[in-house]
């Protein structure tokens, strides 16, 4: 064998080495890719293929969306009442101002004018343990209440007692029993709640908004009935009464002052 023929062969070796290594790095990037791929799939086939009830104790639940490995939470619902969107509108959201508990929640904002407003929340868990924190949008528009959630906070101690944080888009139900129990409960949770509101808008008697310059402006003036103090400054701290009169009482800062349901006087400090 020649020198030329003995640097053919080296030449022939190093080629197809490298040849076996771009094979090797190709087909483990295709391997990595199908992987990620299924693992992107898998939440979307996971929630295809639950066959979770519909219905628990008579509450409709609502389950989340999940479309590109992600979580949404969103619905609406046919209210079949002949009610006019300002008076379903102003029944959900007298509803939210009672139903909310002042120490966590609070109404973030109100848009009277596309009927929508926006709750901050923070349920508790059956057991006390699991706290779920996120904001939601709810909208009155053709008969229908819609409801929308961005995020969702799950606030919980693991197996070592430690406070864990977890937002629900890196939250794995398909993989982990503990973060399908997550979804499981707040959606019951939410449901509950969602519930009530739509029970209260078809049944409440609430009287209607009349003074919504005021309201919009955010004025308790002489006039107004309680569901216009309501939306305008939300639930009172304490209220008392002494014959015909009734005041609501904000804090150190605000008494509404009622005689036979109109606000007589309002005073400010």
């Amino acid at each position: 064998m020649n020198i030329s023929e003995d640097y053919f062969h080296m030449a022939m070796f190093f080629v197809l080495g490298e040849m076996r290594k771009t094979f090797i790095i190709v087909f483990f990037a295709i391997l990595c890719l199908s992987v990620f791929a299924d693992d992107k799939k898998s939440l979307e086939k996971w929630a295809v293929e639950q066959r979770m009830p519909e219905e628990i104790d008579g509450v409709k639940i609502y389950r989340p969306i999940i479309a590109n490995g992600k979580f949404s939470f969103g619905d609406y619902v046919n209210l079949q009442t002949k009610l006019s969107d300002m008076s379903a509108f102003t029944r959900a959201l007298v509803f939210a101002v009672n139903d909310l508990d002042p120490e966590t929640e609070s109404i973030e904002a109100v848009d009277f004018d596309n009927k929508r407003f926006v709750v901050s929340r923070a349920l508790t868990g059956e057991d006390g343990h699991n706290i779920y924190a996120f904001s939601e949008a709810f909208q009155i528009d053709g008969g229908s209440l819609s409801f929308m959630i961005p995020e969702i906070i799950v606030k919980y101690k693991d197996k070592l007692v430690i406070n864990k944080r977890v937002p629900f888009q890196k939250l794995e139900p398909e993989k982990k029993e503990a973060h399908f129990a997550f979804v499981e409960e707040f959606s019951l949770l939410n449901s509950q709640f969602i519930a009530k509101m739509i029970d209260a808008i078809k049944n409440s008697n609430v009287e209607p908004i009349k003074d919504l310059t005021a309201v919009k402006a955010g004025k308790v003036v002489k006039g107004m009935n309680p569901t216009e103090v309501l939306v305008t400054q939300g639930k009172p701290d304490n209220i008392t009464e002494s014959g015909k009169l009734t005041k609501w009482m904000y804090g150190s800062y605000l008494i509404v002052i009622f005689s036979d349901g109109v606000v007589e006087r309002v005073v400010n400090f």
